[in-house]
């Protein structure tokens, strides 16, 4: 992935307490190579939002048809989220995804390649480990995931933006019937570690 591509997706959002500035220097120190200076500034929304798909110089984009996640889980659950994908040229390449959290921002990009069939067509699931830390409740109001494909000619799909809050206590969810297809298909983690600032500490 081209820096200018980082830049893109990465978003600063929010005041940063004495705590979370603590937090976020780390972050920098660890992800400073991973990213460029490019930002997009915005707040969090609690729907998922789109961004258009790119073409290349060869072939189509993929197309991003359909994402379903929940928007709130206990710490210490998963958090799955399900895509459904499909690319006419059959060469979808990895699915992106970047987590960022209110006054703390982005975190290092996570690519999940895509391998056989899924490379033109799929329905299934990425997920994210959560830890048991119930002090994420307090410091974290939303996570926001951006998700998007990017196919062996470098074409870029519509990009789409998840939410995500800590509720202790919250139960997981049914996964809806038009999702059940796509919790057989396991495609593959998001590549970070969230933590309170306590947590931060101790480590």
């Amino acid at each position: 992935m081209d820096p200018g591509e980082r830049g893109e997706v990465a978003e600063v959002v929010g005041f940063q307490s004495t705590k979370s500035c603590k937090r976020r220097t780390r972050h920098v120190k660890k992800n400073i190579l991973y990213h460029s200076l490019g930002y997009i500034t915005g707040g969090v929304s609690n729907a998922p939002q789109f961004e258009q798909a790119q073409a290349g110089e060869k072939g189509q984009p993929p197309e991003l048809l359909g994402s379903y996640a929940v928007k709130e889980v206990h710490p210490g659950q998963t958090w799955n989220i399900y895509l459904k994908a499909k690319d006419v040229d059959g060469d979808m390449k990895y699915i992106a995804a970047v987590l960022f959290m209110a006054g703390e921002g982005d975190y290092p990009t996570s690519e999940i390649w895509l391998k056989g069939e899924n490379r033109s067509e799929f329905e299934g699931y990425i997920f994210l480990h959560t830890p048991m830390d119930e002090n994420l409740v307090a410091e974290m109001d939303t996570l926001k995931v951006s998700i998007f494909i990017r196919d062996s000619a470098g074409n870029k799909s519509q990009t789409i933006k998840l939410p995500l809050s800590f509720a202790p206590g919250r139960t997981p969810e049914k996964v809806p019937a038009q999702w059940q297809q796509a919790t057989k298909n396991q495609l593959g983690y998001i590549n970070n570690s969230i933590m309170s600032s306590e947590a931060a500490e101790i480590q």
